[in-house]
Parts: structure tokens; sequence; C-alpha cells
């Protein structure tokens, strides 16, 4: 299955009321441990925006856990979390860039 189709499908399950709450503020809480550096990535163009951000989301915790280890790859759990899209050059295309701190609940090995 190609990325593409299963970013749209990933999008359709979780909804826009799912996709909202995982930018709500989260606060830094003792059972979090986070990495000491923020990751940011730009996600995969798109003309929906809902869309580009919900790329965006899975191209970060890909790269976080690529860095970091599988623990940290949750968006969730990031801390200062930061997006920004904007149109693509002159495309109806949206693009996203995400940027957070990587975060894993404390008792979860690498």
């Amino acid at each position: 299955m190609s990325k593409w189709i299963t970013i749209t499908i990933l999008f359709l399950m979780a909804g826009g009321a799912a996709l909202a709450s995982q930018f709500g503020g989260l606060e830094r809480h003792a059972y979090h441990d986070c990495s000491a550096a923020r990751v940011a990535v730009f996600g995969y163009g798109n003309r929906s925006e809902p869309v580009a951000e919900l790329a965006a989301i899975v191209r970060w915790e890909e790269e976080a856990a690529e860095k970091y280890g599988n623990s940290f790859g949750e968006w969730a759990l990031a801390q200062d979390r930061s997006l920004k899209c904007k149109r693509w050059r002159q495309t109806p295309y949206r693009q996203c860039k995400i940027a957070a701190l990587p975060c894993k609940p404390k008792d979860t090995d690498l």
C-alpha cells in the first residue's frame, strides 16, 4: 500500500476532531522523558491542509523514532509542538513544517 493511501486512510479514520486534539496543550509531566533536541521536518504536500498536517505528523513520528528510538515516535507525547503550513511555491499544494521535542513515558525502555 502506498504511503499516500495509508495517510489518506489514517486521516479519514482519525477524523477532524481527533486531528485537532493532537494540537491541544499537553503540559510537561513528571512521567515523560524528553530528548534534548527538537525534531523538525517538512511533511509531504497535499491540496488539503488537514491531509498535509497529518502527513507532517507521520513524517515527524518516523524521524523522531529513527533518531531517538520507537518510544519517542509518538506525536501525542511530544512537547513544545509547532506546526506551520503554507502554499508550496506557486502550486495549489500545502506543505507543513512541524517541530517538537520528542518525549516518551518514563517507564518505557528504548
